[in-house]
């Protein structure tokens, strides 16, 4: 319920219901100045009218229930089929080149097109129709589900197959979940087609349902009853598509997929790209952290996640849905503080839940508080952000954030600036909090031991243009404590991810950014460490 009424409530919703009242007041005014291009059109007030005797018609609602049971019949046998044989497509080739062909030769025929052959070869009306739907959604389902599974990284495949995976531990646990992004794509966009094809069936086909109710109408010359119509399968069609949206959210894990992005800033000569064919996974549940020279464009990347800016080409998809500007399932924390100064703590962290109406009274105390607590700031929980420290206003901007549970949680080099001992202690506590929630996170450091340190993968970037340079998995035990950083395997990762920006430094060195000094620094450093044992073993 709380979903349902964060929807209702959502600026989204308030735009959609704001932009029908305008569209239905334009309307009205067209008809009644008789606009030409509006044409023999009924007014919103005549439909309105009609609406009235509609509603109580049972005809109405039996034309509603048919068209229901047609579609969800159709759409439901099209999932049962598609899903597991898309699976099989996608992970067999064997059978990929077997079924396949013919697949790609059944496909291009519209649906509608089998609508005469259905009405001959089945034995009721309505088993032709069911069938019809069927189509409408098996192939877009079919094809989605086949490129979800070949997008699904061979590692993971591999690391089941050593790990003594079944073929049944496979299907389950690897090609499902791993395209399940794609399998709620196909299912939406397969409820749109299914929705276009049953109203034409029933025009053609059938005594009852919305498309019948509405063919029916025009045969009639009723033309507030074609619109009564037309709005009715627009109502059902998008309650039918919000609800396989509402159920991909939830089954979704916030996987974000970066393909192939590019962005510049200036115009003719003065155009600089900061970013060029950027792409990288970040994996659902993990923490991933981008490395690289400061300058390099580690911001400009994260501002095109987070939806601020976008990109001048390639995509960026969560859970298989393109981002398109900024949303509540990312959320960002900066390297400056943005914390409400005429907030206290408890009504900065309590602040998106409270707007939003998702949790209020008790439940909203309880939560925030529960947060509070684990960043140790429940005793200034009545402070202003300016009685507090640097360090409690991140942890406060942390617990903000996490507050609002965000499919992806990303921070911009949020410890900047910090002292040393303050900065170690964030380290801790973020660490914290992820382990104990295992949200999606994406973390941007320039910092090669805090990278390293909270990592899950690490992304090594290069200087401008910014690319991916390599993609390392940093296999530490969880939960993390700074005495890891002594083990050999910590070691490792640290002497190749030097080596890899050593040159990256150098060049954004030369270009006068600060921290790249650090890097160089450090990689010095390493040689020495290195070649100490050596110079003691000649002695």
């Amino acid at each position: 319920m709380a979903s349902i009424k964060k929807s209702l409530c959502s600026a989204t919703a308030r735009r959609g219901i704001i932009s029908i009242i305008v569209f239905t007041v334009v309307w009205e005014i067209c008809t009644r100045l008789h606009v030409p291009i509006i044409g023999n059109v009924p007014a919103p007030s005549s439909v309105i009218g009609s609406m009235g005797k509609q509603l109580t018609d049972a005809f109405y609602w039996i034309s509603w229930r048919d068209s229901m049971m047609r579609i969800v019949g159709g759409f439901v046998l099209a999932q049962a089929i598609g899903i597991p044989l898309g699976l099989l497509l996608g992970a067999s080739k064997a059978a990929h080149n077997l079924i396949y062909p013919v697949f790609e030769i059944m496909r291009p025929v519209p649906p509608l097109a089998w609508v005469p052959v259905a009405v001959i070869f089945w034995p009721t009306p309505e088993m032709s129709m069911v069938f019809v739907t069927f189509l409408g959604a098996f192939f877009i389902v079919v094809i989605n589900i086949v490129d979800g599974v070949r997008s699904i990284d061979a590692r993971y495949l591999r690391a089941a197959r050593s790990l003594g995976s079944s073929r049944s531990d496979m299907f389950w646990h690897i090609l499902l979940p791993g395209s399940l992004p794609s399998i709620v794509v196909g299912m939406t966009v397969g409820m749109g087609v299914t929705w276009a094809v049953v109203v034409a069936a029933e025009m053609i086909a059938s005594r009852t349902g919305l498309g019948y109710l509405t063919w029916s109408a025009y045969v009639a010359g009723e033309f507030p009853v074609i619109i009564i119509g037309m709005m009715s399968i627009g109502i059902a069609g998008y309650v039918c598509s919000a609800i396989i949206r509402f159920a991909g959210t939830r089954m979704g894990y916030g996987e974000m997929q970066v393909a192939n992005l590019c962005k510049g800033y200036g115009i003719g000569p003065l155009h600089k790209e900061v970013i060029k064919d950027c792409s990288f996974t970040l994996e659902k549940s993990k923490l991933t952290v981008l490395i690289g020279p400061s300058g390099c464009g580690k911001s400009a990347l994260i501002n095109m996640l987070a939806g601020y800016e976008t990109p001048d080409a390639g995509s960026i998809l969560i859970d298989g849905e393109k981002v398109s500007g900024p949303g509540p399932d990312r959320l960002v924390v900066f390297q400056e503080t943005a914390l409400f100064p005429w907030m206290t703590v408890f009504e900065n962290v309590s602040y998106g839940p409270r707007v939003r109406g998702e949790l209020s009274g008790k439940d909203l105390e309880n939560t925030t508080m529960k947060l509070l607590e684990m960043v140790g700031l429940e005793d200034f929980r009545s402070k202003y952000p300016s009685q507090l420290s640097g360090g409690m206003q991140r942890r406060a901007e942390l617990v903000r954030a996490m507050i609002n549970q965000p499919k992806v949680m990303m921070m911009d080099e949020p410890f900047r600036g910090l002292d040393a001992m303050t900065r170690a202690l964030m380290q801790e506590y973020y660490v914290r909090l992820f382990e104990e929630h295992r949200g999606t996170n994406l973390f941007v450091t320039s910092e090669l031991e805090e990278g390293i340190f909270l990592a899950d993968r690490l992304v090594v970037l290069t200087n401008q243009p910014c690319q991916v340079k390599k993609v390392m998995d940093v296999n530490l035990p969880r939960p993390r404590t700074f005495d890891m950083m002594a083990m050999p395997e910590y070691v490792d990762i640290k002497r190749e991810v030097l080596e890899l920006l050593h040159d990256e430094a150098m060049k954004s060195f030369a270009t006068g950014a600060v921290n790249a000094a650090d890097f160089l620094e450090a990689y010095s450093q390493l040689g020495q460490d290195q070649a100490q044992p050596r110079m003691e073993g000649h002695k």
